[in-house]
């Protein structure tokens, strides 16, 4: 995230886009730079649940909310028009609440068996 925060001042320019493109991609980053943290919570929560086979719950998730971005980004862009600031909240938003929801799945349908046996800690 801060690395994001830090170079997207310098490196954006150096793609070569109109300045009015180059001022929209640098607020659309330092806007979602702060959904890279909720986004790496949601990869580690659904590879867990990946592996315990719970594969059904996770493309539910990943497809309504794609349809919440869609329709937030709508209604933040067009509706309050926030133009390419309001794209970058509704992701934000998509994101910090998907992984609000595989967290409160994956704290009711995976238990945690957290006993170390005796002679594994001889061993270490």
């Amino acid at each position: 995230m801060a690395a994001v925060l830090l170079t997207a001042r310098f490196i954006v320019p150096l793609i070569g886009y109109e300045s009015e493109f180059e001022q929209m991609i640098q607020i659309y980053l330092y806007i979602s730079a702060f959904s890279i943290i909720p986004e790496l919570i949601f990869y580690a929560i659904r590879e867990l649940l990946l592996a315990r086979s719970h594969t059904v719950i996770l493309n539910l998730l990943i497809f309504l909310f794609n349809f919440f971005n869609i329709a937030v980004n709508i209604l933040l862009m067009f509706g309050l028009k926030l133009g390419i600031a309001g794209a970058a909240i509704a992701t934000l938003l998509s994101r910090a609440l998907m992984a609000l929801a595989v967290f409160q799945y994956s704290r009711k349908k995976t238990r945690w068996h957290w006993k170390v046996c005796g002679d594994t800690m001889l061993m270490i």
